[in-house]
């Protein structure tokens, strides 16, 4: 568990949710410990 690489797959996903290519799943809120 990479806490850089870990990092940097949160960030593509914070950036294709905010392009609207994707959404917020469970587990990927989960895994980013984002709280949306």
């Amino acid at each position: 568990n990479d806490p850089a690489q870990k990092r940097y797959v949160c960030r593509v996903i914070s950036n294709l949710v905010a392009t609207g290519y994707g959404k917020w799943t469970a587990n990927a809120q989960n895994f980013c410990d984002n709280p949306q």
